[in-house]
């Protein structure tokens, strides 16, 4: 993958500023206010095994301008990891994607609706340091055309499960990290913004 930082880094050292939201539990009005950030390890997560996916906890890999305003975009400051969603594939193409991050410091999770019959993933993708929204768009449309994945990711403000999985699904679901370089947000900027 091109546009990836020189400096190699671990996934146990790697720390994402995040917000962490309620379960969805009685409605997504709950997840609508906003949290102050924490750091987020990608190296801690583990699978939530759980009968209904709206049990589990959420984030938002953003800091807001306002910590107890609304979740949008207008509320956001900086974002500091890029996330995909690839739902329903086939699980050869799920091992091609993850193992085109190959060098670059990501984390790879299946979702709640992973099963043995199709792969559903979120990745996790390290920035070399955090985008405006406007920033975000433009290096989001430069994944895109790399990895086409769920198009709703192109939104910054959105929150995010973290890993969880069905009691019968724990044997298939993974967490798979790689330590590497991270996305060089600047040169992604410089190539595609001249464009």
């Amino acid at each position: 993958m091109n546009y990836i930082t020189s400096s190699q880094e671990l996934v146990k050292n790697w720390k994402v500023q995040a917000t962490i939201h309620a379960a969805p539990i009685g409605g997504w009005n709950r997840t609508n206010q906003c949290s102050r950030s924490c750091a987020l390890s990608p190296i801690d997560m583990t699978h939530d095994v759980t009968t209904n996916k709206s049990r589990t906890r959420l984030f938002a890999p953003v800091v807001w301008i306002s910590p107890h305003g609304p979740r949008r975009i207008t509320n956001i400051k900086y974002i500091t990891a890029l996330v995909l969603d690839f739902d329903k594939i086939e699980h050869v193409a799920k091992r091609k994607i993850i193992e085109s991050f190959d060098g670059v410091l990501s984390t790879h999770y299946s979702t709640f609706s992973h099963t043995s019959e199709r792969a559903c993933f979120r990745s996790l993708i390290g920035l070399s340091r955090p985008v405006t929204p406007k920033e975000y768009a433009i290096v989001w449309r430069w994944m895109y055309s790399v990895h086409p994945s769920d198009r709703q990711t192109k939104d910054p403000s959105r929150i995010w499960y973290l890993p969880s999985c069905t009691a019968e699904h724990k044997r298939v679901s993974f967490i798979h990290h790689i330590d590497g370089g991270r996305l060089d947000v600047d040169a992604i900027l410089k190539v595609y913004i001249e464009d």
